[in-house]
């Protein structure tokens, strides 16, 4: 019998024990379980790093010539109020002429920094004329604005006081020339037979530096009263002359002296109605004359027939006559 049957056999089963087995494949993890967390708080982290970069708002820089009580992360920027920013740092200018006011406007307020919108510091201001700003005695000065329109603007010069609050259309807006300012002062009243008519809104030398240019706005209903050959005084003063009879003292009204107030009147047969931008000359002193002058004027009434925050009769519209004498 042959054996060639059986070696195969034996030859295939050496095979079969010498042959590998096969690889099973096994994918590793590449993140383990410990490393979960730790992402996590990172990109948590992240995620709020990049939700309070918008919510601070954007940089603004206000510069003014005064900064006292205007402190970094005290003082605030109000609207009618409400906050909208604070002030992050205070600096002067490199010529030590300025003081520098950077702020932060927050992100709903962000859009109020546009190249019309002005600033400008509320400070108590107590005064026979007026009593402004109250609140800052116990509260510290503020820092508010005037939203305005036009492209993005950062930078911003603070106004010496607050602009008018009437509406641009209303009133009307005159200048004087003087020689010298003297007590008059922004915010000074313009009397007419000592009622207020009106106000000194800012002041400045003349291009050339030889007078003053101070410029008024006398409210609505009582623009009427400026005629073109009506005339202006520095009523803040008093004159003293002394005689036989005894001491005379003329003065314009107590109000005046402490207030820097400036005196008007208009003669009896008044000139034509001047327009915006009229120039009149400030005198040092008032003309006796003046006070004789009595024109009649009439002036408009709202429709309750009120002038100047005083009822008058309705449908009426209410005369003034009779002596300037303040």
């Amino acid at each position: 019998m042959s054996k060639e049957p059986d070696n195969d056999s034996q030859s295939k089963k050496i095979q079969k024990d010498h042959e590998l087995p096969n690889a099973k494949v096994v994918r590793k993890r590449i993140l383990s379980w410990a490393w979960v967390a730790p992402l996590f708080a990172v990109l948590l982290a992240a995620f709020l790093v990049y939700r309070s970069l918008p919510a601070k708002g954007v940089q603004i820089t206000i510069r003014t010539s005064d900064g006292s009580g205007i402190d970094a992360n005290s003082t605030l920027i109000r609207y009618r109020g409400v906050r909208i920013g604070i002030v992050s740092d205070v600096t002067r200018d490199k010529d030590l002429d300025h003081v520098l006011i950077k702020a932060k406007l927050d992100k709903s307020a962000s859009h109020v920094a546009r190249a019309k919108t002005q600033f400008w510091i509320v400070r108590p201001d107590i005064s026979f004329s007026s009593v402004k700003g109250l609140e800052t005695i116990i509260s510290g000065p503020y820092i508010t604005v005037q939203p305005g329109s036009g492209e993005p603007k950062f930078e911003f010069e603070a106004l010496p006081s607050g602009p008018l609050a009437e509406k641009p259309n209303a009133g009307l807006r005159i200048q004087l020339t003087a020689k010298r300012l003297g007590a008059v002062k922004m915010g000074s009243p313009v009397l007419y037979r000592g009622v207020s008519i009106g106000e000194v809104y800012d002041y400045r030398l003349a291009e050339n530096s030889t007078f003053v240019k101070l410029f008024l706005y006398i409210k609505e209903p009582y623009k009427r009263l400026v005629r073109e050959n009506s005339v202006f005084w520095d009523a803040s003063g008093f004159d003293v002359s002394v005689s036989l009879l005894g001491m005379k003292i003329n003065t314009e009204s107590i109000k005046g002296i402490f207030t820097g107030a400036v005196g008007m009147a208009t003669p009896d047969t008044p000139g034509a109605q001047v327009k915006d931008g009229a120039t009149f000359e400030l005198q040092e002193k008032q003309n006796g004359e003046w006070v004789k002058w009595a024109p009649k004027i009439e002036i408009p009434t709202d429709k309750e027939g009120k002038v100047n925050n005083r009822k008058a009769p309705p449908k009426e519209k209410v005369t003034i006559q009779g002596s300037v004498q303040n």
